[in-house]
């Protein structure tokens, strides 16, 4: 596949009066998301804006992409994003360390995974992005685990520190994002990316 993916986005952000270079490019209300890191190397080599390497389940690989996704989440994975990322936007099961089965079925045994996982990040000055938080009934994680359901959801991941999240309900999310900041006097923002 050699379709130039950062050149689409760049062509179509210029068109669209985006700015790409500059500190106004860090200051809008942009942030570029990719599961691909050779497109987002791409990317930080011809524009300043906020990148996120999406990090799915080690056992997925996409479809347009060979990603090693257990290793970015090793520290050697983690200092190759700063290199080229903002910050990461790990699946959000690789938060919950606490479930067997996810567990078991991602043996990651020298992966951070957890509040490790957002610590380490944070301690290399990434911002933490978990994705996709959607309702209970295609959830299972949430209907097991969380017994107050989304909201409860969103409060442990932020709880964690996250720094942002994507979701499909940003009507709870907010609510349950104001709640959050409104006991915290240290972080007075946290993004919220509406799937």
């Amino acid at each position: 596949n050699n379709l130039d993916v950062a050149g689409l986005l760049i062509d179509t952000l210029t068109k669209w009066n985006y700015s790409i270079i500059g500190e106004e490019a860090q200051n809008q209300l942009l942030i570029v998301q990719c599961f691909e890191s050779t497109t987002l190397k791409n990317l930080k080599n011809q524009t300043d804006l906020r990148l996120i390497q999406l990090i799915d389940l080690p056992d997925r690989i996409q479809e347009d992409t060979l990603e090693d996704f257990e290793l970015m989440l090793t520290p050697t994975g983690l200092d190759e994003i700063k290199q080229y990322a903002e910050g990461i936007g790990p699946h959000k099961y690789l938060l919950y360390d606490f479930i067997p089965h996810v567990l078991e079925r991602y043996n990651l045994s020298n992966s951070f995974k957890g509040a490790s996982l957002v610590q380490q990040a944070h301690s290399r000055r990434l911002l933490v992005h978990p994705w996709t938080f959607t309702n209970q009934y295609e959830d299972p994680v949430l209907v097991q685990y969380f017994d107050g359901g989304i909201a409860a959801e969103y409060e442990y991941i932020l709880n964690m520190g996250v720094d942002g999240f994507f979701t499909e309900f940003a009507g709870i999310a907010l609510c349950t994002r104001k709640q959050y900041l409104n006991k915290r006097v240290d972080q007075n923002w946290i993004y919220i990316i509406v799937a």
